[in-house]
């Protein structure tokens, strides 16, 4: 049976598991506050975005509610930001989904 899931953070873990739930033909959102690691699973994920999931609003126009499942690949020191992301209140787009067709 097919599930959906939505994973924030896209590092080593995240990329990992987002290409392993692609290739069990999952439904998968990949989420993360920089646009490299979301433009490198754009073809894989089925759908993508650039956002700050720290932002609360963002979660609530994420629907997370309506996923299966949700996984965290942040780490708890925020380690998927960058020191400039942080002082610069994150940054990212959101809102800014990217589907693959």
């Amino acid at each position: 049976m097919r599930k959906s899931f939505a994973v924030f953070g896209l590092g080593r873990f995240g990329e990992s598991v987002v290409r392993a739930l692609a290739a069990a033909h999952q439904d998968v959102l990949a989420v993360d506050i920089n646009e490299e690691p979301v433009n490198e699973l754009m073809d894989v994920a089925t759908q993508t975005m650039i956002a700050d999931t720290r932002d609360e609003q963002v979660l609530r126009d994420l629907n997370v509610d309506t996923f299966d499942y949700v996984i965290i690949g942040i780490g708890n020191n925020g380690s998927q930001y960058s020191d400039d992301d942080v002082e610069q209140g994150a940054g990212g787009e959101k809102g800014h989904r990217q589907g693959r067709n």
